[in-house]
């Protein structure tokens, strides 16, 4: 106890000797309320450490050890892409960064068990984290069998189970998302139609369209907004067919839709090679909108030209905050819905298409973040 204290003490006064404003003071690891159900390691500015050792905090990582976070990165199958991964590692890492978090994290191969990657890192975190579908139903049962650990399942809940008392299963409002999409939609169309593409008739997707018709409609009355889904329910092969969703698109740009969104998996890489070619062959220019993370970033630089912009779901800030709340003992399981207000979606912006335009749409987000502008959905079943 007493080396602590000298080092505590010797820490203050290089801290405090330190003039205001001076560059390359990095943040401080600190113990933040010891001794108590909330205690959890801290990163604070530099000039804040003497206040936090003044309240009973002290330097350095909590006696009772770091926070462990596992992590089940999405199976890198050929039709996946890595910018979903990113994002969850991006919030983990800012978690990492804030409170001296442990990451263990792992990108099981296509034909792994999930199960039993799972499995390996509940025996090391006190927080696993699953990322998407594929976990859904191997997170939940190991959740109900490992009642001393916490659990997150990104993007996804199970319908018609209980969510177990440790699983925080998160879904976004992609309504909302969806009405920034129909809005940029709206204000870059110069034919006046403009369409949505999904995988298949299912509530997660129509609640896409519904979202990108009215953001459309709000910017336009007057819009044409053409809905096409790629199969009907229960046949999910719409979110896996890049020629389906191809001759689709085509047929939508000739009858005279000029931007599409899509809600359809790695069949959405069709639509961006529809636009392409469309483009090309009819000497115009027409759009195709990504969606979950920044698909710009995703397509060769032959497709780019094309992508308006994506609907973004905020997986970075998700994850920290699941983080945060297990390194601080403030956990909480159930159904979380990230929504603009949450700061869980935005629109992204690669390749300045939408530049005369973001005044706009940033209004509109404001406007739906405060209740200012309903957005129309539809109730994803959950538990």
């Amino acid at each position: 106890m007493r080396a602590r204290v000298l080092f505590v003490v010797a820490m203050l006064a290089a801290l405090m000797a330190v003039p205001a404003g001076a560059e390359g003071v990095d943040n401080v690891i600190t113990c933040h309320k010891p001794g108590t159900a909330a205690e959890h390691t801290l990163s604070v500015a530099a000039k804040a450490v003497a206040a936090h050792v003044g309240h009973g905090d002290y330097i350095g990582i909590c006696e009772s050890g770091p926070t462990t976070i596992g992590i089940a990165y999405d199976p890198l199958t050929p039709e996946a892409s890595s910018l979903y991964n990113d994002k969850v590692h991006e919030g983990a890492v800012a978690a990492r960064d804030s409170f001296g978090i442990v990451l263990e994290e792992t990108t099981p191969l296509p034909d792994a068990n999930l199960g039993d990657v799972l499995e390996e890192l509940t025996d090391v975190g006190d927080l696993v984290i699953g990322t998407f579908f594929r976990y859904g139903a191997p997170l939940y049962a190991e959740a109900n069998e490992n009642s001393d650990t916490n659990y997150l399942l990104l993007d996804d809940c199970l319908a018609g189970q209980p969510i177990p008392s440790n699983l925080r299963s998160v879904l976004f409002a992609t309504n909302e998302g969806a009405f920034l999409a129909g809005a940029a939609a709206a204000l870059t169309s110069q034919t006046g139609k403009v369409g949505f593409m999904g995988a298949l008739d299912f509530p997660v997707i129509e609640d896409f369209a519904i979202g990108f018709a009215a953001g459309a409609a709000h910017v336009d009355l007057n819009i044409e907004v053409q809905v096409r889904y790629l199969t009907v329910f229960p046949d999910f092969t719409g979110f896996d067919d890049p020629a389906l969703a191809y001759s689709n698109a085509l047929e939508m740009y000739e009858g005279g839709v000029d931007v599409i969104e899509h809600a359809a998996g790695s069949s959405g890489f069709g639509l961006f090679d529809a636009a392409r070619d469309f483009s090309n062959s009819k000497v115009t220019h027409v759009w195709a909108i990504g969606v979950d993370v920044d698909q710009y970033q995703g397509v060769g630089l032959d497709v780019q030209p094309h992508i308006l912009t994506s609907v973004l779901k905020r997986y970075d800030v998700a994850t920290f905050e699941a983080a945060a709340a297990q390194a601080g003992g403030t956990f909480t399981a159930g159904l979380e819905t990230y929504d603009l207000a949450r700061n869980g979606l935005d629109y992204a912006q690669s390749g300045g298409f939408l530049n005369q335009h973001i005044a706009t749409l940033d209004q509109i987000k404001t406007d739906i973040a405060a209740g200012l502008i309903p957005v129309p959905g539809v109730d994803i079943p959950c538990g």
